[in-house]
């Protein structure tokens, strides 16, 4: 039998699988099942070329969109990074200002509050220094008021039970020993003697009044015609108080002139003649007394009696009578408005009075 030819028919295959398989097997006596084989290893072999050029160019691809994914995330990333920081950089920045500007108006505020606090403290004290003064001054005229009230005998004051106020029938001379007080520090010269209103020309102190006129004084318990210069300053110092201010000089005393010799240390009397021509007479009497303590005081009433024709004066006004005609037993007291008043003031311990001072009223 003649054999068969094996040329190969046309076939479904590819052409590429054609040539690869002549190229590769030029043995054109190649089986079909081979063929099929073959093919289907030519087929698996470019199946897996194919994956492998996919499966690079999609590892390419993949690379490009890494990186584009990987620049896209850095860019987000660093725009936010940049915003973040940019805002917090903002806010730090807003914070030291804040703090800056904020400590700025505290300080400028506390220099304003300090500023304001001095000028409401200037005021204050100008307003409590002028209150102060308005009180100094308002408590002054008080003082001042009640001083002069009390001295000129408008009112009095009871402050104790020590304080007590005595009447005196002053009329009935000698029924108490105010009166006798009272003689005690008389000036004792006639009236026309120079001083014979001595005490009465302004208000005296102890330390004051003419030597001359203090020894007038203390010679009123003494009544000698002729003593030592102790014997006055014992009852100088029984009158005033001490010797502070007692001073050996000549004096007169009614119508004697005593003279000091310091030779002998004593007093003597040098002229005894008294021509009296006026026929005036000055009396005093008693309006009132108090005592506080050991402060007795005594209100009295001076008047200027003229004996030829019964007038009263005021001895401040010699020229205008008070009253004329007067009975031999007028009552001085009875023109007491019209008349002249005076305070003496004593200091008492025990049954011993000291001058203290006169005080016009």
């Amino acid at each position: 039998m003649e054999p068969q030819s094996t040329v190969l028919t046309p076939s479904p295959y590819p052409p590429y699988v054609i040539r690869h398989y002549k190229i590769y097997h030029k043995n054109s006596s190649m089986s079909i099942n081979l063929f099929n084989i073959y093919y289907k290893y030519v087929k698996i072999k470019r199946v897996i070329g194919m994956e492998k050029q996919k499966k690079k160019v999609t590892g390419s691809y993949n690379d490009e969109l890494v990186k584009d994914l990987k620049k896209e995330l850095t860019n987000k990333v660093k725009e936010k990074i940049t915003k973040q920081i940019v805002d917090d950089v903002k806010k730090d920045v807003s914070v030291l200002v804040y703090e800056d500007v904020s400590s700025n108006l505290k300080k400028e505020l506390s220099r304003e509050i300090k500023k304001e606090n001095k000028k409401v403290l200037r005021v204050k004290r100008g307003k409590i220094l002028r209150r102060d003064f308005l009180i100094l001054f308002l408590l002054f005229i008080i003082f001042y008021l009640l001083y002069f009230m009390y001295n000129h005998n408008y009112i009095s004051f009871n402050i104790n039970s020590n304080i007590s106020n005595v009447s005196v029938d002053n009329d009935k001379k000698g029924n108490n020993n105010y009166n006798d007080l009272l003689s005690l520090v008389n000036v004792n010269l006639p009236f026309d003697n120079i001083n014979s209103l001595y005490l009465y020309r302004k208000n005296y102190t102890v330390e004051n009044i003419n030597d001359a006129i203090k020894l007038n004084m203390a010679y009123n318990s003494l009544m000698k015609d002729e003593f030592t210069s102790d014997e006055i300053k014992d009852k100088y110092v029984s009158l005033f108080g001490s010797d502070k201010y007692f001073k050996n000089t000549s004096f007169d005393y009614g119508c004697k002139h005593f003279k000091y010799d310091s030779t002998l240390n004593k007093y003597i009397v040098s002229s005894n003649d008294c021509v009296t021509i006026s026929s005036f007479e000055i009396i005093e009497k008693i309006l009132d007394t108090k005592k506080n303590g050991d402060i007795v005081t005594i209100i009295t009433v001076v008047g200027i009696y003229d004996k030829e024709d019964k007038s009263l004066y005021n001895h401040k006004n010699l020229y205008t009578k008070i009253s004329s005609n007067l009975s031999t037993n007028f009552s001085l007291l009875d023109y007491k408005d019209k008349l002249s008043k005076y305070k003496y003031t004593f200091k008492c311990n025990s049954d011993i009075c000291n001058f203290v001072k006169i005080t016009s009223l």
